[in-house]
């Protein structure tokens, strides 16, 4: 039979196309073989949010994260998927935890300064934006 990173290779190429569906079922394919591989439960939950589903793409999320509370790109897609669904403290959370790990990191002072526009804290907003410009200067 094939290997689950073989399966993650077929799945990235469909999710690179856009063909979320089909990415999707690669990486369950994958997480058949291996249900702890962090790549497919990434990557399930990245095409989840592609498709605009955040609830099953925080399940994928939340399960990478149960593995290992350090998976930086883990933690960025659930916290673009509270975005999306409206939950922008839980966003800003993530984000600080994605900061602690990796001070600098500018998907995460994006991700922490959206959450705090979407709470209509614009100071603490643009704080993060210009950490994030600052960081990038660097």
């Amino acid at each position: 039979g094939e290997s689950a990173i073989e399966m993650n290779i077929r799945a990235l190429g469909y999710y690179n196309q856009g063909e979320y569906d089909s990415a999707t079922l690669y990486y369950r394919k994958a997480l058949h073989i291996d249900p702890d591989d962090a790549e497919a439960l990434v990557g399930a939950g990245n095409s989840k949010s592609a498709q605009g589903d955040y609830d099953s793409a925080t399940y994928f999320f939340d399960r990478a994260l149960e593995n290992d509370p350090e998976n930086n790109e883990a933690l960025y897609g659930r916290g673009l998927a509270y975005l999306n669904r409206q939950r922008p403290a839980d966003a800003v959370r993530e984000g600080k935890a994605l900061y602690e790990l990796n001070p600098g990191y500018r998907q995460a002072t994006l991700l922490i300064g959206d959450g705090f526009f979407d709470l209509q804290n614009f100071d603490s907003a643009c704080y993060w934006y210009e950490a994030g410009y600052r960081a990038d200067l660097r």
